[in-house]
């Protein structure tokens, strides 16, 4: 079964290499480093290039943020301990979730400079430390 397997493999390689057609991909990768952070880490990026992400600042806290064309923005729930930005469409609404101090977790979404916060009734979710 495997000899078969790898058999059809060559054959697939070989007609594509014999066929004089290239197939190619450019990638591009850009490292993310909020200023002055500990470490970040990247969520979400919509179609103009927008990402979201959280980034954890030299205290230990954990901060969300909004890098585009003109540089980071920190994005934090008004109030809140801790923040993760997780995804932005392309109409620029962020998807988040933040913590209380008691370390209740909620999810919400920030459209221009509103925040509407989601929490499901029967949910009472909490971070662990």
């Amino acid at each position: 079964m495997k000899s078969r397997l790898l058999g059809a493999v060559c054959v697939f390689i070989y007609a594509i290499l014999s066929s004089g057609q290239v197939i190619s991909a450019t990638i591009n990768f850009s490292t993310l480093d909020f200023p002055g952070a500990t470490g970040t880490q990247a969520r979400g990026i919509n179609n103009a290039g927008q990402v979201v992400g959280f980034y954890y600042d030299a205290s230990g806290e954990q901060h969300g943020f909004l890098k585009d064309s003109s540089g980071y923005t920190t994005i934090d729930y008004p109030g809140a301990v801790t923040v993760n930005l997780y995804g932005i469409n392309n109409n620029g609404q962020i998807l988040g979730v933040y913590s209380t101090g008691d370390n209740t977790i909620h999810g919400f979404i920030k459209s221009g400079s509103s925040y509407t916060t989601f929490d499901h009734p029967d949910t009472d979710l909490k971070w662990s430390n």
